[in-house]
Parts: structure tokens; sequence; C-alpha cells
């Protein structure tokens, strides 16, 4: 092995202040940047770290500053195209920050998450980052400090104190049936999931409710396709459903379906695919999220485009700015959401 290479792995702040004739806190501050360093210095510094093969001691680093450069993510669903694409946004601000992202997926347990959190305290991150879950939270409360900084993205939680980030799904499936019904569909049927312990399902089917009241379309009990499990790979599972419930579409003449979202989107229209229904000419279907998928499916989805990656990206800028404040902070932002129409919905209109 190359003695200078073997040699570097020993190379401190102290030996560059040496060589350089300047004090370590000056070589320090022109690495790290935290207080001010003349120009020159900083490129000195800077050149000499990397013809020395310098390498920082993190952790040294983090005892002394109390602060680690980790962020803890916890999404309930890694397998959701919604949430990866969510999480690339928060990955991609963080890694320009510095920052560390470590990511736990509870597929919708306590128990899971409650480990996730502890782990992630010992770990001693300086901010957790929530992503989908349910709206119960106290089991969560306990185990973190008044003042950890807290952001959470598509989740809607009781009593909450914390910083969420989401969208008004209650107006954007409002306006969805506003899309339908200006489209000529009067029959309009529903398709998700609804667990008291979720609220935003509870609001998407709301803004469903709210639309067909406003449009004066008659509520029917038989075409709300609603399943009381969590699922945790809706494509699939609802590629089946499909099959279960058109007898049912067909029955009572449904024209248009809402999905929850875009992957039960996508599913039913894979599982109508397989019983030769056309979309849309015998059945119009509209999703919600807009996920990359969306885009290339046939024939492509008329859905709600949410900002997923905006979404991310300001949920990790909002946290950064949180930790420097070292504390969290309530509050509700909602991002604007809009449709995106596309070849999944036929103008029955004339």
């Amino acid at each position: 092995m190359d003695k200078n290479k073997r040699d570097s792995k020993k190379i401190t702040i102290l030996d560059i202040a040496k060589r350089l004739g300047i004090s370590p806190a000056t070589v320090s501050n022109a690495l790290t940047g935290e207080r001010y360093v003349k120009k020159e210095t900083i490129e000195k510094v800077k050149k000499l770290a990397v013809d020395l093969d310098y390498r920082p001691n993190f952790i040294a680093r983090a005892l002394r500053s109390k602060k680690r450069n980790i962020i803890g993510l916890i999404t309930s669903n890694i397998r959701n195209p919604f949430y990866a694409e969510v999480i690339s946004g928060v990955e991609d601000i963080l890694s320009k920050k510095d920052y560390i992202l470590v990511i736990n997926s509870t597929s919708f347990n306590k128990d899971t998450e409650v480990k996730g959190v502890k782990q992630f305290n010992n770990l001693l991150v300086d901010g957790f980052i929530f992503v989908g879950g349910l709206s119960d939270f106290t089991h969560i409360h306990q185990l973190l400090s008044m003042d950890t900084p807290v952001v959470l993205i598509n989740r809607r939680i009781t009593g909450s104190k914390y910083t969420e980030i989401t969208i008004d799904y209650k107006k954007a499936m409002t306006k969805m049936v506003d899309f339908l019904s200006d489209k000529g569909h009067k029959v309009i049927g529903y398709v998700g999931w609804k667990n008291d312990s979720a609220i935003i399902p509870i609001e998407k089917y709301s803004g469903y409710l709210e639309g067909l009241k406003k449009n004066n379309l008659t509520e029917n009990k038989n075409i709300i396709f609603s399943k009381d499990k969590i699922p945790i790979r809706e494509f699939r599972e609802y590629r089946e459903y499909a099959r279960e419930i058109y007898p049912v579409i067909l029955k009572e003449k449904v024209t248009a379906l809402i999905a929850q979202t875009d992957s039960i989107a996508l599913g039913l229209m894979d599982g109508f695919r397989e019983l030769k229904i056309k979309i849309p000419e015998e059945l119009s279907i509209t999703g919600c999220g807009n996920i990359s998928q969306s885009r290339s499916f046939y024939p492509l989805l008329t859905t709600i485009n949410i900002p997923k990656i905006r979404m991310g990206k300001f949920a990790a800028e909002v946290l950064i700015d949180l930790i420097s404040r070292g504390k969290s902070k309530k509050q509700t932002i909602y991002l604007k959401s809009t449709i995106i129409k596309r070849a999944s919905v036929a103008d029955i209109s004339y």
C-alpha cells in the first residue's frame, strides 16, 4: 500500500493547521463554513485537505455541535409509488444540505412505527418526517420531546401540534365530481378504502359526497365500493376487486368511477381490461395523485395532480428551518392540486 495513502488516514485538523501556519479553529471554520474565513484561506485549506486526503470525524463534530445531520423518515407504505415520489423530493433537498436520510416503513402497524421512532431516537436524529399513516399519533407523542422538529406529509392527525403539509382533498374530490358531471356523467361511483384511524381517506370520500350534492346527483350506497381493510398493495388488490364489483356497476348503470388513489384506479382498469370492458367507452375512471404510472398506462389516466416531489422538497426545507430554530411548530400548509384531463374519461354530454 502507498505510504502516503496509509498515513492520510491519520491526518487531522491540527496537521492542516501546522502546515498552513494557522489555528485549528480557522481550519475548522474554513471546512464547515460555521464562521467567516477569508476566501483565499478557505481555498488553501480545502486544497490541502484534498491533497492530504483529510477525512473529517463526523461523530466528533456531532458531539461538539449537538447536531448529527441525520433525519429520520417514517412512511406507512414504502411500496406506494405516491410516497416514493414524495420521498425523492425530501432526499433531493436533504442531500444538498449534507443531511443523511434514514427511512423506516411501517405497513400501517403501530408497533412497527413505535419501534422505528425509538431506533431513530437512539440515532439522535435532528428531526422527523412522517409520510402517510394513521390519524392516531398518541403512541408517537410520548416518544418525542416537546421541541423535536417534526413534519408530517400527507398525514392528518388528531390534536396535532406539528407541521402538516397536505392537500385540501375534500375540495379536490368535489371538483372531480364537477368535472365528470360536466362531461355528462350522472351515475358516478366511488372506489377506495376507509378506516376511522385515517383522516385523508375520509376527506376524499366526503368530497365525493359533497360533489354529488352540489351537482344534484343521487347518492347511491350500492355504488360506493369501499374496503374496510387498509390495502398495502393497492394495484393488485383492486385489480382483483374489479371482477367482484362489475356486476353491480352494470346493474346500476354506472358510467364513471372515482378511485381514491391512482394505484386503485390503475388496478381497476387492468382488472376491467381482463373482463374485456373498454375504458372509457363503456366506463370512465379517474384517480388521485398523478403518479408516474398514470402517465404511461393505457388509456392515460385522468387524475388529480398532487405535487408530490414539491411536497417532499418543501417538507425538507421546513424541517431544516425548524431544526435551526430548535423547535417544532403547529401549522397546516395546503399545497395546490389540479385536475389532469386525459383519456380515461369519455364525454357523454351530447
